[in-house]
């Protein structure tokens, strides 16, 4: 079990720590999955980005995922879920979840363009997985820019999904790796507090202001070199 979310980033730094300072980028699920982005950030020394996946509820049980679409239109779904619905609906979510999900953008990234995972490692962020349903939607959008590599990373997850999600990716990093899953995130956090939009724009603008400042101190010797001459 995690403190929090912050701690539980912490722990799964120590398990990324071969990517520091490495070409890589980190794209962490808001909003649960932007804490947890946020420590490996600031402890390894990388890019932190966001990709944004919205879930669609069954129409007569919202709580049951039967699709999730991500910000560029990419989508998951459910093949037993979606017998019998019918499929202007199901067009018309996905509609309207890409364009939640293009507004989330705007808002947490305040107009900053999206970092290219094209020939970086990539590694996918959320702060607990109980289905693969929003992973898979997110793997498809990361695939697309053409990574060197995808690796999933994640405080907690069934032993299950691991496999499922190792025939998809390079690597599935695990925080803790339990032998039997709780089945619910929040048994794994004391402190499972709701994570606002405001929370996550705050620190996706304070991991990338860490992340050019360092750059910005390891290129200084390379530039004073430079005009030495």
């Amino acid at each position: 079990m995690f403190f929090d979310r912050y701690a539980a980033g912490t722990v799964l730094a120590q398990k990324l720590r071969q990517y520091k300072n490495r070409d890589v980028v980190l794209y962490a699920l808001p909003n649960g999955g932007v804490p947890v982005g946020y420590e490996v950030s600031r402890a390894l020394n990388l890019p932190l980005d966001i990709v944004i996946v919205q879930k669609i509820g069954h129409p007569f049980s919202r709580e049951s995922s039967i699709c999730a679409v991500s910000e560029d239109g990419q989508s998951v779904n459910d093949k037993f879920g979606l017998c019998g619905l019918d499929e202007s609906w199901l067009n018309y979510e996905i509609s309207e979840k890409i364009a939640e999900a293009q507004r989330l953008r705007g808002i947490y990234m305040r107009g900053e363009p999206a970092v290219s995972a094209e020939n970086k490692i990539a590694i996918i962020i959320d702060d607990g997985i109980t289905t693969d349903i929003s992973l898979r939607a997110a793997i498809q959008t990361i695939q697309d820019q053409w990574p060197e590599q995808i690796v999933i990373a994640t405080p907690t997850v069934p032993r299950e999904i691991v496999r499922d999600l190792r025939l998809l990716v390079d690597a599935v990093v695990v925080g803790h790796d339990e032998t039997e899953y709780l089945g619910k995130l929040n048994s794994y956090y004391v402190d499972n507090s709701e994570v606002t939009d405001e929370d996550v724009t705050m620190l996706l603008a304070d991991a990338n202001r860490r992340f050019i400042s360092s750059l910005t101190q390891r290129l200084e010797p390379i530039k004073n070199f430079i005009h030495s001459r």
